[in-house]
């Protein structure tokens, strides 16, 4: 050993702080040490039934991340280590740093620079070569299939202490137990370890950034014991992401003391689920779930238990596996909304598995219904805050498709406007509603302008039942389909018969009309502005120069939108001015800068295009006696609470008090604002909901429920007039009621419903004792509403009528100025066709093109010089030149000749 000789890697100013690793005591089997941090102090151990004796290496792996995190400046080893594992500690800063620096996730924590080691030197022994091999074993997937595939390997390293607590003493028995049994019948021996690593580490750090370094430490306290050492990855090559356990770190751990090796990264876990389907060894001791309530084995009800049960269900194996033998919740499923880009991954794996399988097409729309629902950034990024991402290539991608009758309609188009909004194609009544509203905009246009409203191909047996009136150029038959490529919906494509969307000659300008609602958040943004990049790439793809952005009626979240993509910020900028429906949106458009950083257009909700043609409420006294009436809807939704359960005891607690308030007695009438088997029924919990309220003891009465739709407006507007008071959780279903004159409570839950309520209050000057939060007290919330309303009394405190001209008036206007715009879309039309563009990548295909254009070559002098230059950038490529040996002997094979 080379005492006193210190190793100094990377730039640490003398001032700052330092770590340090001391008291490290090694004895057979155990590492103690204390890790002095800037602001605490951590009394450490691991503890292996192996009978080596750990260096000092462990303790400085095991320090490093967390000395970083904690801003150290440097970390001081006080104990000797060895100079490679010192080299290894660099690299592996170096590696955290490039990640830091290039966007990823990492970015969140202080990873940006490097910090200073210190430490004697030791002597290392040479590495044991040709000994045993051992590999981390949880009982997980990934570990179970590298042991399956790796029969060399001798011992499984199990720790207690990373999934699972020291505390948790019956699952950790019953986990070693399992796990035993299963090294003897592999013919393995087991080797526990326990360790307190994690109890220091998640108070500075994320466990999926920690655990890989957690393992390398834990890899060194054994390295006198095995030559090899291997750890289970869980990701693939093609989708490896900057994470704690990586081919590029964990190589790092071992240095020269022991081979560190990350194994499994060729297979997918489908695949790796596939082979642990023929072990009966791995179906009997199958462990997969990391929340583990009520110290359960798997609990078969978190997003990791049900996807893996998704996928044993569609490989149609999963009663083989009795660890996992529970009910398959297929809403449990569809309700799961992916939180990082790992998690969209293994769905999208399993969309791939169930689709190629076969599976029931139950499981398949579950699957699809929680993909559409991830976390938005969950489809690029791990979400950590400030990512630089570079540019969506999906905004260039051709992901919109129509079924071939729709070009043919297209034919006698001029002019074409793409309608992105709300409406995905289900029966949300509001987001049908702002649909149709804007769609009659069309009906006094020429109907040369087709309108084409943009939906989603999982929506395409609800369509047609939405009740969607024609309108000028806009005829509900005839949907644009948007389907990413990261969307697994090729087969969905395929079956509908889809094509890709082409443009007629005839059209030469086209207008994206990004129509209300309130979408423009964390949970759907980002969808609907990649709708809006692929009309806008789709036309510039087909040579459509006159293009027009228009906006109206959008809810846009400030906080979103400053975290916003940078190209997705810009798309968003081109529309200007924004027109949004509420004062915080209309400040939003501040935050993307230049010609559109001005503040946004007030224009109101959509929705009112549709229900300015109905009449108010008449305005003639109740009678005393006769019972009032509230108009009653909830949604279950998680958008409004993600605990639907808490939602219905809020309401059922609002209208009992209610009920207890003096006076003739109650009616309750129930609404259905958003009625689709596909995707949410509000019916469910709207029976709940009524059953609760007709038990209690205030004697109401409850109608049959009316459903809210676009087909059945007046007869709803009918129903719903008859009351004193609508209670609601739905912004459109309270927007209704207030055009109608009726009095609303919209119960909110969430900052964004907030901002809902607010854009109401504003419009129609009502008291905010009308806008209760849902985690209030419902009884004082009823209280207070009704010494606002007066119920029986046509709620003379509220100036509903004034609000109701405010919002008509406002929305006439707009729909005289997009009406005059829309028009402005045919007068390109008129100045004749553009050049076509044929989308030929054969050069064959091409000269077949320009001998059809010298025939033409009077009248299209343009286009032959277009197929020309197409031409001679090919002739000129590279690649024309290196293929142009195939090319010959192609051409002598097709002519009879041999060749050379």
């Amino acid at each position: 050993m080379k005492v006193g000789v210190e190793h100094v890697a990377g730039r640490a100013a003398p001032a700052e702080p330092e770590a340090v690793a001391r008291s490290i005591e090694a004895t057979e089997g155990e590492l103690r040490f204390t890790l002095a941090l800037p602001e605490s102090e951590h009394e450490l151990w691991i503890r292996t039934s192996s009978s080596v004796t750990p260096p000092a290496d462990a303790a400085a792996v095991a320090s490093l991340l967390p000395a970083m995190a904690a801003g150290a400046g440097a970390l001081r080893v006080e104990a000797p280590v060895g100079e490679a594992t010192l080299d290894s500690m660099r690299e592996a800063q170096a590696v955290l740093r490039s990640w830091a620096r290039s966007g990823a996730w990492l970015r969140a924590l202080p990873f940006d620079r490097e910090i200073a080691l210190r430490a004697p030197v030791a002597e290392v022994s040479k590495r044991l070569t040709g000994g045993p091999v051992a590999a981390f074993f949880s009982g997980g997937v990934d570990s179970l299939s590298t042991v399956g595939r790796h029969p060399e390997i001798t011992h499984l390293i199990h720790v207690v202490g990373f999934d699972t607590t020291a505390e948790q003493t019956e699952l950790n028995d019953a986990v070693r137990e399992r796990l035993g049994a299963a090294a003897d019948e592999l013919g393995k021996q087991l080797v526990t370890v326990e360790t307190n690593l994690r109890q220091m580490s998640d108070r500075y750090l994320l466990w999926p950034v920690y655990f890989g370094s957690a393992l390398g430490a834990v890899s060194l306290c054994l390295s006198g014991a095995f030559s090899r050492l291997l750890i289970a990855g869980g990701n693939t090559y093609g989708t490896l992401y900057e994470n704690g356990s990586h081919p590029l770190l964990d190589r790092l751990w071992g240095a020269d003391r022991v081979e560190v090796v990350h194994d499994g990264a060729a297979f997918t876990r489908t695949e790796k689920l596939e082979q642990l389907a023929g072990d009966a060894t791995a179906r009997r001791v199958l462990r997969v779930c990391w929340r583990n309530p009520q110290d359960s084995y798997n609990c078969g009800r978190c997003e990791k238990c049900l996807r893996t049960m998704v996928a044993l269900e569609a490989l149609g194996v999963r009663d083989r596996f009795p660890t996992l033998d529970g009910e398959l919740d297929l809403e449990e499923v569809a309700a799961i909304r992916p939180e990082n880009r790992p998690e969209a991954e293994y769905w999208r794996d399993n969309l791939a598995l169930a689709v190629r399988e076969q599976a029931a097409p139950e499981l398949i729309a579950a699957i699809e219904r929680c993909i559409v629902s991830a976390d938005p950034e969950a489809q690029l990024t791990a979400g950590a805050p400030g990512r630089r991402r570079v540019a969506d290539p999906r905004l260039a991608t051709p992901c919109l498709y129509m079924r071939p009758e729709t070009h043919d309609m297209l034919e006698a188009s001029r002019a074409i406007a793409f309608l992105v909004g709300g409406c995905d194609g289900w029966a949300n009544f509001g987001d049908v509603a702002q649909l149709q509203a804007t769609a009659d905009l069309f009906a006094e246009l020429d109907p040369a302008l087709a309108a084409l409203a943009v939906i989603d191909p999982r929506a395409h047996a609800s369509w047609p039942e939405l009740g969607l009136r024609p309108a000028g150029g806009f005829d509900p038959a005839h949907p644009v389909y948007f389907a990413q490529p990261v969307d697994g919906l090729d087969h969905l494509v395929a079956e509908l018969g889809l094509v890709p969307v082409g443009i007629p000659e005839r059209v030469r300008a086209a207008a994206t009309w990004l129509y209300g609602g309130g979408y423009l958040n964390r949970r759907w943004g980002r969808r609907k502005l990649l709708m809006a990049g692929a009309t806008e790439a789709l036309c510039r793809r087909w040579g459509v120069t006159g293009e027009m952005r228009l906006s109206s009626g959008l809810q846009i979240e400030p906080e979103w939108l400053r975290r916003l993509d940078p190209e997705l910020r810009e798309l968003l900028a081109r529309f200007d001015p924004l027109g949004v429906r509420d004062e915080l949106s209309a400040q939003a458009p501040t935050e993307l800068g230049g010609a559109a950083g001005a503040a946004g257009r007030l224009t109101g909700d959509d929705a009112v295009g549709l229900l300015a043609r109905l009449r108010p409420r008449d305005r003639e006294r109740r009678s005393e006696t006769a019972p009032r009436v509230i108009n009653l809807h909830v949604c279950p939704g998680d958008w409004v609470n993600a605990d639907a359960a808490s939602t219905i005891r809020y309401l059922e607690r609002f209208v009992g008090a209610l009920t207890s308030e003096p006076g003739p007695g109650l009616m309750v009438q129930p609404l259905v604002a958003y009625d689709d088997p596909t995707v949410l029924s509000e019916r469910p919990a709207l029976a709940e909901l009524t059953a609760a309220i007709t038990s209690g003891p205030g004697g109401v009465v409850v109608a049959e429920p009316t459903p809210l739709s676009v087909a059945g407006l007046d007869r709803a507007a009918e129903v719903m007039r008859r009351a004193d008071l609508t209670v609601s959780c739905s912004y459109h279903v309270a927007l209704t009621s207030l055009v109608l004159e009726v009095p609303a409570v919209l119960v909110r839950s969430d900052l964004y419903y907030g901002q809902k309520a607010d854009g109401l209050r504003r419009d129609f000057s009502l008291p905010s004792e009308l806008f209760p939060h849902l985690e209030g007290d419902p009884e004082s919330a009823a209280a207070a509403a009704t010494r606002t309303l007066g119920l029986g009394e046509n709620a003379p405190g509220l100036a509903l009528a004034a609000g109701r001209e405010r919002v008509l008036r406002r929305r006439a206007e707009l729909e005289r100025e997009l009406g005059d715009a829309l028009a402005t879309l045919l007068e390109p039309a008129d100045a004749g066709a553009r050049p076509p563009v044929v989308p030929v990548a054969d050069y064959e295909a091409l000269l077949v093109a320009l001998r059809h254009a010298h025939e033409r070559a009077d009248a299209h002098v343009a286009d032959t010089a277009w197929y020309r230059a197409r031409l001679s950038d090919i002739e000129n490529s590279a690649s024309w030149r290196l293929t142009g040996a195939a090319r010959n002997a192609k051409r002598r094979l097709r002519f009879g000749r041999s060749p050379r």
